[in-house]
């Protein structure tokens, strides 16, 4: 069974300030169920694509490759953490649901 609280009908935003300033990527969770391994997962995927997205670099082409690295990886690891208060939430809600 789905339930949602109204936070999670909101969008998560992704960003990492030092390298993807003023691209920030919504990634929509509304539709997910975060309780369960296969919404996380889809989560997690969702947070790699917007992270894509959100880090695209103009720099030397060496240079570029590196600091696209960093930023999905600063991006990824922001928008985990903010996730998780997402998916505790979500479980919180399935247990009391099932009492």
């Amino acid at each position: 069974m789905k339930i949602y609280s109204p936070l999670l009908a909101t969008v998560l935003l992704l960003s990492a300030p030092a390298f993807a300033k003023d691209h920030e990527v919504p990634v929509a969770y509304g539709d997910l169920n975060l309780s369960s391994p296969e919404g996380r997962d889809a989560l997690d995927h969702r947070l790699r694509v917007a992270a894509e997205k959100a880090c695209v670099v103009q720099a030397a082409p060496i240079e570029q490759a590196k600091l696209e690295r960093r930023c999905r990886a600063l991006a990824i690891a922001d928008a985990r953490e903010k996730a998780q208060v997402a998916v505790a939430r979500a479980q919180t809600n399935e247990q009391l649901a099932a009492r």
